[in-house]
Formats: C-alpha cells, structure tokens, sequence
C-alpha cells in the first residue's frame, strides 16, 4: 500500500491479504463491488471502507478514485484528497486524471491546500492552482462514459478489423469457386451433348479452365476464411485482458461514483 500518513478508513470486515493471486483478485471484485451497493444507498462511510478494503488487496487507481468520492460525500475530506492524489498518480494516461485533478484543486482550498503526504520536509509548497469557483453540490458535473482500455485489451480491436476483412475476402472466393464450379459441370456437359468435334473441343477447354479457376479461388477463400476467424478471436480475447486491472469508465454523478468497472 501507499505510505501515506493519513490514516485509511478500512471496513472492519475486512479479511488479510489472501496469500494465493487468484484469491486476491477475487477479493478485491468482491469488496470494489460492496463499495459501489453502499455508494447506492448513500452509505458512503461503509463504502469508502469497502473501497479500501479492495485497496488493500490490489491498487488500482479507479478504486482509489472511487474510494476518494465515497470520502468526499462522507465529509472526510482530507481522506479523499489523498486518494485522489494517489489515483493521479498512479493512472498511465495523464488524459485520463482530469477528473480527479478538478477535484484536487476544489479540496485543496478546503482544507487549506497541504502538501501531499509523502512531501519531503524541505520541498517548497505547491504554486497556487488557479481554480473555477466550486459549483454547487447538485448537480455534479455530468461526463459522458468513455471506456478505458486497459494493458493487452489495446491490441483486440486493431486485430479483429482485419479478421473480418479477412473473412469477407474468403467467403468472396468461396463463393467465386463454388460459381466456377457449376460453370464448369455445365459445360462439361454441353460438349457432352454436341456432335460438333469443335464445339466439344471448345466446351472442354473452357470447362478445364473454370475448372482451374475454382480451386484457385476455394484455396484463396478458404485461407483468408481461416487467417480471419483466427485475428477474430485473438482479438477478442485481447479485448478482455485476464488481469487484475479493471476496464473503467469515468463517469462523475450526481452523490455517485466517479469510476465504475469490471474485474
């Protein structure tokens, strides 16, 4: 966990660290999703233990930014600021911290702007951020959802594209193949049928032709059939990463989460 010097709020049911990484994951999904039942009944105490409790199986800087909203609508101001001071920074994308950023700034000058935790005796303080006026508690600012990919999740969509142009190219040419092929049974038969030597010999080349022109096409179709289901499903296996971090969206409510997610 963080070193920092405020102490954290941590439901009293909270188990230990399970030793096992299948056990801590479970654990931490387990708590996040208490959390976010008492955020919905406005137990934002509870919840904000409940958040620390998933905290202190697996940090992820979405639980920290919920867990720092759970605080803030709880009246522990401190707490939250020193949540969501952790949440910054631990979040990858500095795009993605704007949110808890605001938040920073408003509760700074409520509790009077004290440096984060884990400052240095000597460092300087912190240059005054110039801040909107705090708006009123209702509504909160409303931000559309915007998913967050995550770690390998990145990589599914730009896999999966081509495997359904792949895929597409393959039923074209099996499709083009199975045509030739029927062309080439009829004029099969047509020379069949004709007396004319010429007309047979005419028929025979056209059909050894569509003949040859169907395999080429079965043989194109069917890789490109097989190279596209197999980018499809690495792709979507790569959209749903199997890790311990949580695909979030940001999205700040009225007295809600400002993170919701997925284990």
């Amino acid at each position: 966990m963080s070193g920092a010097a405020l102490a954290e709020t941590i439901s009293p049911a909270c188990p230990e660290r399970p030793a096992e990484a299948g056990k801590l994951r479970a654990t931490a999904k387990q708590w996040f999703r208490k959390g976010e039942a008492l955020v919905k009944e406005d137990l934002y105490a509870e919840a904000l233990g409940a958040f620390n409790c998933s905290l202190r199986m697996f940090e992820h800087w979405a639980t920290m930014i919920n867990a720092g909203r759970a605080a803030e609508l709880a009246g522990n101001k401190a707490e939250a600021l020193d949540l969501y001071r952790r949440a910054v920074a631990a979040i990858p994308d500095a795009g993605k911290a704007t949110w808890a950023q605001e938040r920073i700034a408003v509760l700074e000058k409520e509790v009077g702007g004290a440096p984060p935790p884990e400052a240095a005796p000597e460092e300087k303080p912190e240059p005054e951020v110039a801040t909107e006026p705090e708006p009123p508690p209702e509504p909160e600012p409303q931000v559309a959802p915007k998913p967050v990919p995550l770690d390998a999740g990145e990589g599914g969509p730009r896999l999966a594209a081509p495997g359904y142009a792949a895929v597409v190219v393959g039923g074209v040419g099996v499709v083009l193949g199975a045509v030739l092929t029927g062309l080439a049974a009829k004029a099969k038969k047509d020379g069949e049928a004709t007396s004319s030597y010429e007309e047979f010999k005419d028929k025979k080349n056209a059909m050894e032709g569509m003949q040859t022109g169907a395999i080429v096409a079965f043989a194109v179709g069917g890789a490109a059939l097989v190279t596209g289901i197999v980018l499809i499903a690495v792709g979507k296996r790569k959209e749903k990463p199997d890790d311990a971090a949580a695909a979030v969206a940001v999205y700040p409510g009225i007295g809600g989460l400002a993170v919701g997610g997925t284990f």
